[in-house]
């Protein structure tokens, strides 16, 4: 059985955005496999964030670490 792997670097490759929305919640490895994607793939990767926030800490500070167990739906609407 063959493995199928993506091809890094392909010179015929289509060209096509990727985004992403950090929730300024997710995962170490997360941001460790984003940046693996970049270097292997030679892309960038477009980060969006929540407005007014770009940091954990900042988004907490205003809102409280736990809003997304206290209040889920205010922070789905505050953070995607």
């Amino acid at each position: 059985q063959r493995d199928m792997k993506l091809q890094p670097k392909r010179p015929n490759a289509a060209t096509v955005s990727i985004v992403s929305i950090d929730t300024l919640h997710l995962f170490q490895e997360s941001y460790q496999h984003t940046r693996k994607v970049e270097q292997t793939y030679d892309i960038s990767i477009h980060w969006y964030f929540p407005k007014d926030f770009n940091t954990t800490t900042s988004f907490d500070d205003a809102h409280g670490p736990d809003l997304y167990k206290t209040n889920p739906d205010t922070y789905d609407l505050l953070t995607k």
